[in-house]
């Protein structure tokens, strides 16, 4: 089995200002996030980043020059939580954005002759990092998935 293609450099580029821009438009962003950054978070919570992942692949390719690809990416929250309650509140948060994402039949526009077929939760939100001065990040993975002609 040949390995997957990788999506160029160019491409996920694209996907990445398509998919940050309508991410942005999520109505229940949380208190004191006015948008999402683009792989990148202040000192301190609270805040909201997208960003890409590893392995942007084409999943299937056609004779015709048309495929299928797949574009991962993590939304990370960090925040300074005061009680269990809050770091339950802020992975709840994430699982809403995932939940949001995946009831959509208005998906972003993510280029010339590309079709995004669904975006899905891939993990269940949790904790990946907390640093000495109190900020917890934690994190959704999800997954675009999507097809191009031509």
């Amino acid at each position: 089995m040949a390995e997957p293609t990788p999506l160029s450099v160019a491409e996920q580029t694209q996907i990445s200002r398509a998919l940050i821009i309508w991410l942005n438009s999520f109505p229940e962003l949380p208190a004191g996030v006015k948008k999402l950054s683009f792989q990148s978070l202040p000192k301190t919570g609270p805040a909201m980043s997208m960003g890409g992942l590893a392995g942007a692949v084409k999943t299937a390719e056609y004779i015709d020059g048309n495929y299928e690809a797949q574009y991962p990416f993590a939304i990370v929250y960090r925040v300074i939580p005061k009680d269990d309650d809050a770091r339950l509140n802020a992975q709840s948060i994430l699982n809403d954005f995932g939940e949001w994402m995946e009831q959509q039949s208005d998906y972003p526009e993510i280029g010339t002759g590309r079709t995004v077929i669904e975006i899905s939760r891939t993990s269940t939100p949790g904790l990946a990092y907390r640093d000495d001065a109190g900020n917890e990040d934690y994190q959704g993975l999800y997954v675009l998935k999507y097809e191009q002609e031509g």
